[in-house]
């Protein structure tokens, strides 16, 4: 980026880039390692998968994009397999000889 594009910025573009480098960037990013250090990285891993699923929920409702049955069966499994993935794996009962 040259400097004098930057030079020619108004307040509006300044306030917005702000915005985006504050909440799309660093709470996201805060959010993302406080979830790491609650419940580990492998199970939080698994919530990456919500990425794709967010993004066409939102397109749906702030662009009034189509949303598609497909789309519907596909978020449904993306949050199938979050639970399978989080939920705590059954112990097996050894009986004592």
């Amino acid at each position: 980026v040259r400097l004098d594009t930057l030079r020619a910025l108004d307040l509006k573009q300044w306030l917005s880039l702000l915005y985006l480098g504050v909440l799309g960037s660093a709470l996201a990013y805060i959010a993302w390692y406080d979830g790491i250090r609650r419940i580990g990285a492998t199970r939080s891993g698994v919530f990456i998968a919500l990425n794709p699923l967010t993004a066409v929920l939102l397109g749906a409702l702030l662009l009034d994009e189509r949303f598609t049955a497909m789309m519907s069966l596909g978020g449904g499994l993306i949050l199938g397999g979050i639970f399978l993935c989080n939920k705590p794996l059954a112990r097996s009962r050894k009986k004592a000889i």
